[in-house]
């Protein structure tokens, strides 16, 4: 699975052909690809409040996971991926499920400064000192 960033979603052929001829260099094999369409993201990553989906299942030697992985990493225009082994190849098509929000709009609009800020706000009742004193005491 693959995140494609909003703004260059006019890219997204050139994406998945550039992670479809890794595959295929390395003798590889697709078993199938979703493109889940542009969804919304549960936190922003790089700005960006949206981003296209990509699910792919692949068959690639063991050896070449790390390439792959980097090959996604210096993509600027992928901001997410997550690389699983599985024990059997998926071939069915996979519909996306529904899109749930985590967080209200109006938090989900709030920059990370001030959610930052609001997270260490020290509203007089020391939760997180007792916390951090029932752990250390645990020791």
């Amino acid at each position: 699975m693959f995140l494609v960033h909003e703004d260059h979603v006019d890219q997204l052929q050139y994406v998945i052909q550039k992670v479809k001829d890794f595959i295929e260099d390395k003798k590889g094999k697709i078993h199938r690809i979703n493109d889940w369409g542009m969804r919304k993201l549960a936190y922003k990553i790089k700005k960006s409040k949206m981003a296209n989906y990509i699910l792919m299942n692949i068959q690639l030697d063991a050896r070449y996971t790390d390439e792959f992985k980097n090959l996604l990493d210096k993509d600027e225009r992928i901001i997410r991926h997550l690389v699983m082994t599985m024990k059997r190849a998926e071939t069915v098509d996979t519909i996306p499920p529904p899109e749930v929000s985590s967080i209200s709009d109006e938090e989900y609009e709030t920059d990370d400064e001030e959610l930052e800020e609001s997270y260490y706000e020290d509203d007089g009742d020391d939760v997180l000192q007792e916390a951090k004193d029932e752990n250390l005491s645990r020791l």
